[in-house]
């Protein structure tokens, strides 16, 4: 029902037959389905996608920023409610926990040695996607719940 909410162009993207090399994944389509009433702008963000290489998270982002400056309030990832981040960040925050166990079972011995086979321009950006991770939770950390502004008073 929701792919019929995509350009054709659209779905042409997600067609190997059609298209050569990158293909546009399912998920993210079905991202531009929020997108529908601006059939021109699904079209070329799917291009850019597709074309730019963008990932998942980052292609999901561009659309959300995409429809909000469309002034789009409804389709698909469009309702989010701040338990639905909640959630979100829980999962990110336990898959995180879960890969640092991992490094520490295999020792940063070897971590380190892993991280010298990449190049430099993911080197930077793994320590830069780090670091603003820390920062973002640091920033999350530093205001106070509701539970704990009650304690206070």
């Amino acid at each position: 029902m929701l792919l019929r909410k995509l350009h054709p162009e659209v779905i042409d993207l997600m067609d190997p037959s059609k298209q050569e090399g990158e293909l546009l994944g399912m998920s993210v389509a079905l991202q531009l389905t929020a997108l529908f009433p601006n059939r021109e702008k699904q079209i070329e963000m799917g291009r850019t996608i597709v074309e730019k290489k963008i990932k998942h998270a980052a292609a999901v982002l561009l659309i959300k920023k995409a429809a909000d400056a469309l002034g789009i309030k409804s389709g698909r990832g469009r309702e989010s409610r701040p338990s639905d981040y909640t959630k979100r960040l829980r999962r990110a925050l336990e898959n995180l926990l879960l890969v640092i166990e991992a490094m520490e079972k295999v020792g940063s011995k070897h971590w380190k040695q892993s991280l010298a086979f990449q190049s430099q321009s993911s080197r930077e950006e793994l320590l830069g996607l780090m670091e603003r991770a820390r920062d973002e939770l640091n920033n999350i950390l530093s205001h106070p719940t509701s539970s704990q502004q009650s304690r206070k008073t």
